[in-house]
């Protein structure tokens, strides 16, 4: 005779749930996300500060323009993979899907975006330190004034019709 076992055993991370079948709640993906949540609220709070020490107290000069730029890519990355950490929490506990998947495949796509801008930006800032350090007298003398701001709307111009094109 075999037995049919209608419930889960006790070390299972099985919640059953009122409608058609049980609700799988993944304990392990579950404190994964609330340590990456605690992290980025961490790296939200340092990257606000960055933007408002570089943005509102330190004098510009070309390396700042760069990092005020990085700190609000960086931002924004933070933020988008909060909204998604704390979306995907919710889904887990109350076991339906909270948004449509194009605009789970929106909010992907912003942090891709705003992920490749913090990289394209860190490049950036290695080939203005180099060219510093390589080409000292033409960095104080011939260095256009306005190159930093102008590579950095050039990478979001970039990045944008990228991102649109594999979009």
């Amino acid at each position: 005779m075999e037995v049919n076992q209608t419930s889960p055993p006790p070390t299972s991370s099985v919640l059953e749930t009122v409608g058609k079948g049980p609700c799988r709640v993944e304990v392990t993906d579950m404190a994964i996300d609330g340590v990456t949540v605690l992290i980025c609220l961490c790296g939200l709070l340092g990257n606000g500060a960055v933007l408002w020490l570089l943005g509102f107290r330190i004098r510009r000069n070309p390396i700042t323009v760069y990092v005020l730029n990085l700190a609000m890519a960086d931002f924004t990355f933070l933020l988008f993979i909060v909204t998604s950490s704390v979306l995907y929490i919710m889904e887990n506990v109350s076991c339906s899907a909270l948004l449509s998947l194009k605009y789970k495949r929106s909010l992907f796509l912003l942090s891709l975006f705003s992920y490749n801008m913090g990289l394209y930006l860190l490049t950036a800032i290695s080939i203005e330190r180099c060219m510093s350090i390589l080409c000292p007298l033409w960095y104080r003398c011939r260095r256009p004034q306005h190159l930093s701001v102008t590579v950095a709307f050039q990478r979001v111009f970039e990045e944008t019709a990228v991102t649109t094109t594999c979009s």
